[in-house]
């Protein structure tokens, strides 16, 4: 593991420590870390880096609603967009 030291104003360290009390992080290297994979996790999807992504659309619906297989059907038709199977 690769040791980095950072300096910070009393504001910001202020507020790591607050952010940090409020998601009971045990210490600022585990806080850091995780703020760095969020902010790098945000830049990749931001600059598009073609990563594949998997996600699950699910629909919950009460079976007894009146043309229910007609209007899912048409939702699904209406979000293709949206939707990808392959």
């Amino acid at each position: 593991m690769e040791r980095v030291t950072i300096s910070m104003s009393d504001a910001f360290a202020a507020q790591l420590s607050a952010f940090m009390a409020s998601n009971h992080y045990a210490n600022r290297s585990e806080a850091i870390r995780d703020l760095a994979r969020i902010g790098l996790q945000h830049m990749r999807l931001e600059n598009n880096t073609g990563e594949q992504c998997i996600a699950t659309l699910s629909y919950i619906y009460n079976h007894h609603t009146r043309e229910l297989a007609k209007r899912l059907t048409d939702t699904h038709h209406e979000r293709h967009e949206i939707q990808n199977a392959g």
